[in-house]
Formats: structure tokens, C-alpha cells, sequence
């Protein structure tokens, strides 16, 4: 029986300047095996400034919102036009994910 967790803490990172508190850091464990550091760094820091990639007009909307008044915020990115993920912030204290497919 494989107990791996599903998701692993990002311990070694933090944003630069964000506007975004993203909390605890919590990466798919096989997203950190098809994506390269630089990439997923890239993703969260653009996360906690505001630029939420690749998400319909909508969720951007949505987003504003959520950052003015609370909720959750997604940020829709891609790698190389193959692996696509997204990361979640959400809660109080504010928690972030990313998943990946």
C-alpha cells in the first residue's frame, strides 16, 4: 500500500513583493516530477501579484473580487503547451495549492 502523501509542502520558496498572502505552499507530488522548479516558481509569483495566467475573463473577475473581499483565487498556467496546472489560494489562514493534469 502506498501511503506517499498526494501533495508536498513547498518549504523552499517564498514570493517576491506579492499582493497575494499565499500561507503554506502545497505542490501534487506528481506535478514537482513533470515540471522543472523555474516553472513553478514562475507560476506562484505571478499567482501573488495578481497575474493569474491563462483564466477566462470570468474567473479574472471572480479573482478581483476575491482579493478585495476574500475567497478564492485561481490562476490557470501551462508548461510548454503540455502539462497545464493550477494553483488555488483560499482560506483563513490562506492555504495554496497546485495541481496539475
Amino acid at each position: 500500500m502506498d501511503t506517499t502523501p498526494f501533495f508536498v509542502e513547498l518549504t523552499d520558496w517564498s514570493p517576491v513583493n506579492p499582493d497575494l498572502t499565499l500561507g503554506r505552499v502545497f505542490v501534487e507530488r506528481t506535478l514537482l516530477q513533470r515540471i522543472k522548479p523555474e516553472h513553478l516558481h514562475h507560476a506562484l509569483q505571478s499567482h501573488a501579484i495578481g497575474n493569474w495566467g491563462l483564466v477566462p475573463m470570468a474567473i479574472a473577475k471572480l479573482n478581483g473580487e476575491a482579493s478585495e473581499h476574500g475567497g478564492p483565487i485561481l490562476s490557470l498556467f501551462n508548461v510548454q503547451d503540455v502539462t497545464r496546472f493550477v494553483v488555488v489560494t483560499k482560506g483563513n489562514p490562506p492555504r495554496t495549492e497546485v495541481t496539475g493534469w
